[in-house]
């Protein structure tokens, strides 16, 4: 699969570039929020207002880098879905007549249009989403420690409870996105023989059938990719009440920190804001993982069909 991304390694490099240097935007932003709170309660106008200019240069080169980062990843997964049909279509048609009449087109045209969009929602868009917030955790971790160690660790120890929960839905979403695949070709097969057979179901009457099974195979999909769109959603909230539980938790003892006098009212700040970054990479990872493996097998049917093999699912 990652033959998609050594093809366009010259594209991949540069968003990769771009990435890096959006992802600093965030760690950078906050140790000037810090320096600024600090500047406020200390009484230092000038350093207050110094920090404010740097603010503002910030957040005007983080547009301009925001925005080439978003076209950059735009311009690869666009290049990702048209490589992969090629390739898909290229193997469909390399197959000997017999092999090829084993399947229905339809279930041909299905993998085309439908498991090549599958694998472009919950692989690539995953696996980007690790690479770009991956960089924010690892410096955003780094300046944690860097300013109390103590507090860095038990941001750690408590973000490992994100896992928990995602770990359990992994299988299920995995059983529910094979499922939904199954059906979307199962209705593409119903409405091939509804278009093509246009003539014949008119002369023989045998529309009703027809239109019982298209409605069968239609409620399949529907139901099948609701239980894959249940199932994501509580992926995707369980991991978000557990950062917000977390965030919380350190907010409280970072708070006790600075009431006993051990750090800042700005560094309290700052943990807030880089437990943000590092959390939001956490969660990333623990919703991307369980869409990774539930892939796997959508995957194995298109690379079988590139590289000339079984096509089943």
């Amino acid at each position: 699969m990652f033959r998609y991304f050594k093809r366009q390694y010259v594209l991949v490099l540069a968003a990769l570039g771009v990435s890096i240097i959006s992802s600093i935007v965030g760690p950078v932003s906050a140790l000037l929020e810090k320096n600024m709170i600090d500047a406020i309660v200390q009484g230092n106008r000038e350093e207050f207002q110094s920090v404010l200019w740097h603010a503002v240069l910030v957040v005007l080169a983080a547009g301009i880098i925001y925005y080439t980062s978003a076209l950059m990843e735009s311009r690869f997964k666009n290049r990702f879905m048209m490589d992969m049909r090629n390739d898909v279509l290229e193997g469909i048609m390399g197959k000997g007549t017999a092999d090829f009449q084993e399947r229905d087109t339809a279930e041909y045209i299905s993998m085309i249009n439908n498991d090549v969009d599958t694998i472009s929602s919950n692989f690539s868009n995953p696996v980007w989403s690790l690479v770009s917030v991956g960089i924010t955790t690892v410096l955003s971790m780094t300046v944690m420690v860097v300013y109390s160690p103590p507090l860095a660790g038990i941001a750690v120890l408590c973000s490992l409870f994100s896992f928990l929960v995602p770990k359990i839905i992994t299988k299920y979403i995995k059983k529910s996105l094979v499922e939904k695949t199954i059906c979307e070709a199962a209705l593409s097969v119903q409405l091939k023989e509804a278009l093509n057979g246009h003539d014949v179901i008119s002369a023989f009457g045998v529309w009703p059938g027809i239109r019982a099974r298209f409605r069968e195979a239609n409620k399949n999909l529907a139901d099948s990719l609701y239980r894959f769109t249940a199932w994501l959603s509580a992926l995707q909230n369980s991991s978000l009440i557990i950062g917000k539980a977390v965030r919380a938790v350190t907010f409280l003892i970072a708070g006790g920190m600075a009431v006993r006098g051990q750090i800042s009212v700005g560094t309290v700040l700052l943990f807030q804001s880089l437990y943000g970054f590092f959390s939001g990479g956490i969660m990333t990872f623990s919703q991307c993982v369980p869409l990774l493996a539930g892939c796997k097998p959508v995957i194995d049917r298109l690379m079988a069909a590139i590289d000339g093999g079984d096509v089943k699912c």
